[in-house]
């Protein structure tokens, strides 16, 4: 979509059913260690340390160099997105270029009578990414 998201690569979506981990946490509680700062309505707390923190942790192992040289950007299925960078500026100039990302997403079907073009000039093989057929 734009050349400033380039270096995002794949932006992999997590899910989780938060009503059903909720319900099922509520009705088998199990201990949970609740870091600190973090909600202390433990069904809440569930839904990320029991469903999206090993999807996280699935995904994040296999990009672990990509993460030495830049942040990696995931969204969550309607919650939104987050982004995890080396430093706090570089997390923050990451969800903005998300944003941006996601913005001319939306827009460019509009401008273009509803097609969406794919990057022309870009090409994952370049960075040594594989490309599915």
């Amino acid at each position: 979509m734009t050349n400033r998201a380039d270096t995002f690569g794949d932006i992999p979506c997590l899910l989780a059913d938060d009503s059903a981990v909720k319900a099922d946490f509520i009705a088998n509680p199990s201990p949970l260690d609740l870091p600190e700062g973090m909600v202390n309505r433990p069904d809440v707390a569930a839904v990320s340390l029991l469903e999206y923190r090993p999807q996280l942790e699935k995904v994040i192992a296999p990009r672990a160099d990509e993460l030495q040289r830049h942040g990696l950007a995931f969204t969550l299925y309607r919650h939104g997105a987050f982004t995890v960078g080396r430093q706090l500026e570089e997390t923050v100039d990451l969800m903005l270029r998300l944003e941006e990302t996601a913005r001319t997403a939306l827009l460019q079907p509009q401008l273009t009578g509803g097609a969406v073009y794919p990057n022309r000039v870009f090409r994952p093989e370049w960075r040594g990414v594989a490309v599915q057929p």
